[in-house]
C-alpha cells in the first residue's frame, strides 16, 4: 500500500509537471523577457486634452534615449494585465449568427507598441506616426479576428465600424494583421482583437500602459524610468510597475504551486516506500535464514539468492503500481481543470513512475539480497 500511495502521488506529480511544461512552452505572441511595463496617469486637468497627446510623444523620446532601451510604446492595456475593453462592431459582408459574434476586444496603441512587445505583423503594415488624429481612420486586426470576420479572403483594405458609439461613427480601414497574443491567461484560446492608433481612438484615453523593451545586458530599472517620467511631468501617477516575465509567471502560479506540492508529497511517499520495502525484505531474509542456508548448501549461487530477494522487491513494486493506477485516474479526472495539454491518464507519466519505483525497489532489495547471499549453512546450523 505504501508503494501504491507512492505511485499515485508520483503519477500526479508527473502529470502536473508535464502540464506546467506545456504551459511554459505556449507561444505567447509577445516578448516574454526584457519588457518593463507600468501604468501612467496624468493629472485630471490633462484628461482628454491635446497636451496629454503631446506629452506622450515627449515621454517616449526621453525613454528611447535611455541607455539599453531598444524601443518603447504606449497602449491602453498590455497582455496578462487583467484589463479589457470590448466594443460592438459592424463588418460589411459579415452576418453574425449570435449577438456575441459582433463583439471584439479593443486596444489603442502608439506606432511603436508592436515592435516593443514583439508582436509580429503578418500582413499589411503597422501604424505609423502619420496615422494621427486628422488622418484617415485605420485599424489592425489580430489573426483570430481576421479569420473570423473575413475567412480566407483578403483583409487589407476592408472596413470595420464601431456601432455602439454615439452619432454616426466613421468606418476604419484595416491596414494590417498581427499575430495572436495570449491576453487573459495562457490557457484560453486567442480572443478577437482590433487595434486603433491612440490618436484615433473611440475613447477618451487617460490612463495608459507604458511598455519598454530593453537589452538583456542593460541595467535599466523602474526607478530610472520613473525619474524620466517625473522629469517630463512631476504630476504623473505611476502604478502597477512590473515586467512581462513576472506577469507570465504570475499567470501560472497556481499550476506551479500544485506541481511543487505534488513533487514534495511524491518524494516523501517514495522515501517511505523505499524504507518499507527494505524493512519487509530485511525481515523476510531474517526469517528465511535456515531455508537460504540449505539452498546454498544444495548448490544455489549467491547471485541467484540475491536475485530472488530483489525479484520479490520488484514484484511488490509492480503490484503497488497496479493498485495505484485507478487512484491516479480518479485524481486526474478530478484535477482536469488544472491540466493543460495532458490527459488524466498519461502513458508517459505512468512509464516514468514505473521506472522510478523499479529503481527504488532495486535499491531497497539489493541490501537484504546481499545479506542473504552471505548466509552459509554452518552459520545457519549454529543459529538453529
Amino acid at each position: 500500500m505504501q508503494v501504491a500511495l507512492s505511485a499515485l502521488l508520483l503519477g500526479c506529480a508527473s502529470m502536473f509537471i508535464h502540464s506546467l511544461r506545456q504551459l511554459e512552452a505556449v507561444d505567447l505572441g509577445f516578448h516574454r523577457e526584457g519588457v518593463l511595463t507600468m501604468e501612467v496617469t496624468p493629472e485630471q486637468a490633462l484628461f482628454g486634452k491635446p497636451e496629454w497627446l503631446t506629452q506622450q510623444t515627449e515621454i517616449l523620446d526621453r525613454i528611447r534615449k535611455m541607455p539599453g532601451v531598444l524601443s518603447a510604446g504606449w497602449s491602453t492595456m498590455t497582455p496578462l494585465s487583467g484589463r479589457d475593453r470590448s466594443v460592438v462592431t459592424e463588418v460589411p459582408g459579415f452576418v453574425p449568427k449570435i449577438g456575441t459574434d459582433s463583439i471584439v476586444h479593443l486596444i489603442s496603441v502608439s506606432p511603436e507598441y508592436f515592435a516593443t512587445m514583439g508582436i509580429q505583423v503578418i500582413a499589411g503594415r503597422a501604424f505609423l506616426a502619420r496615422d494621427g488624429k486628422d488622418a484617415p481612420r485605420v485599424a489592425m486586426l489580430n489573426e483570430t479576428s481576421a479569420s473570423f470576420y473575413f475567412g480566407k479572403s483578403t483583409v487589407i483594405g476592408k472596413q470595420v465600424r464601431f456601432v455602439d458609439q454615439p452619432g454616426n461613427p466613421p468606418p476604419y480601414e484595416i491596414i494590417g494583421v498581427v499575430k495572436d497574443v495570449k491576453h487573459q491567461n495562457l490557457r484560453d484560446q486567442p480572443w478577437r482583437f482590433v487595434y486603433l492608433p491612440i490618436q484615433q481612438s473611440i475613447d477618451r484615453i487617460n490612463r495608459l500602459a507604458l511598455s519598454i523593451h530593453y537589452s538583456q545586458s542593460a541595467t535599466i530599472s523602474a526607478a530610472q524610468v520613473t525619474k524620466e517620467l517625473k522629469s517630463a511631468n512631476p504630476t504623473l501617477l505611476i502604478t502597477n510597475v512590473s515586467t512581462m516575465e513576472k506577469q507570465v509567471e504570475h499567470s501560472i502560479i497556481t499550476e506551479r504551486n500544485v506541481s511543487t506540492l505534488a513533487i514534495a508529497f511524491g518524494i516523501l511517499a517514495l522515501v517511505l516506500a523505499c524504507i518499507g520495502l527494505y524493512g519487509v525484505l530485511a525481515y523476510t531474509v531474517s526469517r528465511r535464514t535456515g531455508e537460504i542456508g540449505i539452498r546454498m548448501a544444495l548448490g544455489a549461487t549467491r547471485a541467484g539468492i540475491v536475485w530472488s530477494i530483489v525479484r520479490e522487491s520488484i514484484a511488490l513494486a509492480i503490484t503497488g503500481v497496479a493498485i495505484g493506477i485507478p487512484g491516479q485516474l480518479t485524481v486526474g479526472r478530478i484535477s482536469r481543470s488544472l491540466l493543460f495539454g495532458v490527459q488524466p491518464f498519461d502513458l508517459s507519466a505512468l512509464g516514468s513512475v514505473l521506472l522510478i519505483l523499479l529503481a527504488v525497489a532495486l535499491i531497497a532489495g539489493t541490501v537484504p539480497g546481499l545479506r542473504a547471499g552471505r548466509i552459509s549453512l554452518m552459520s545457519t546450523l549454529r543459529t538453529e
